[in-house]
């Protein structure tokens, strides 16, 4: 299967913004367990297809309100790449496509292997924030 270069992480908590909201910060990646999955923990992102994709994402709404009412951060898949590759073997990180049916046609998902653990674990969630892009903010749209 083939993948865009960049994925999209959309931002719903302030807290994941740092530097005046210049950069990402490592909670933008927490990597929930998901019910009935005790393999890999999940975050769900947007794959960049085309260039509609960020304000897609940007205009997601839950529940009748904004769904990334911060905004939204691009991630290069590359160095996602990267990360596995200095992992090595334990490849401890995946992304997928998981489109929702008549809803989002760009979703996915970044999979962190669950038994990824403690400074491993908090490494990674580093790493990815630190390649992202800056942000796109609602404000500035």
């Amino acid at each position: 299967m083939s993948y865009p270069d960049n994925c999209i992480r959309g931002i719903s908590d302030p807290q994941c913004l740092l530097e005046g909201g210049t950069r990402v910060s490592l909670y933008l990646f927490n990597f929930q367990k998901s019910p009935g999955n005790n393999v890999w923990g999940k975050e769900s992102i947007n794959w960049m297809d085309d260039e509609k994709a960020l304000d897609f994402t940007l205009n997601q709404k839950k529940n009748e309100r904004l769904q990334f009412k911060v905004g939204a951060a691009i991630l290069p898949r590359a160095a996602i790449d990267r990360i596995n590759k200095f992992y090595g073997l334990t490849r401890p990180i995946r992304y997928e496509r998981d489109p929702i049916k008549n809803v989002n046609p760009y979703h996915g998902n970044l999979l962190l292997k669950d038994d990824t653990v403690g400074a491993t674990k908090t490494m990674i969630r580093c790493q990815l924030a630190c390649a992202c892009q800056p942000p796109v903010l609602q404000e500035d749209k």
